[in-house]
């Protein structure tokens, strides 16, 4: 290959490239919006009048969701998602110890894993909402 032509080639290449981050940008803040839907199902939950499975079931759609953020990550948010994924995963739990167990108490774990999951998504959420601006 001549100089000349790769010379050439090297502003193609680099194109490429940059279509290739905004692909990668565009998917990212897709996954994000679509996660967002369904962690604020989980954390607008009412403990007091929601059932164990339908808080079972809106913790796994979160759950699903985030997997599908993690994979277009590239890594870079991994503890934060680990992060969210545990939080959400207390709550899951702790609704299946509700549903075995007495409500007082139980309510008052759901209440404070809630708590912990807003905590945690609000961390991810300001991150990757700067991104997604930005992008």
């Amino acid at each position: 290959m001549s100089l000349g032509l790769a010379l050439a080639l090297v502003p193609l290449a680099a194109g490429c490239g940059g279509q290739q981050q905004q692909r990668t940008a565009q998917n990212l803040c897709s996954q994000y919006k679509q996660l967002v839907a369904k962690a604020d199902q989980v954390r607008s939950l009412d403990v007091r009048t929601a059932t164990a499975e339908a808080i079972q079931s809106r913790a796994d759609a979160a759950l699903a969701k985030l997997d599908q953020l993690q994979a277009v990550t590239e890594g870079r948010y991994d503890t934060l998602i680990s992060t969210l994924r545990t939080a959400i995963t207390d709550v899951r739990q702790a609704a299946v110890e509700a549903g075995s167990g007495s409500t007082g108490t139980s309510n008052k774990q759901l209440q404070d894993t809630l708590q912990s999951l807003n905590e945690a998504f609000a961390t991810l959420k300001q991150r990757l909402d700067t991104e997604c601006t930005a992008a």
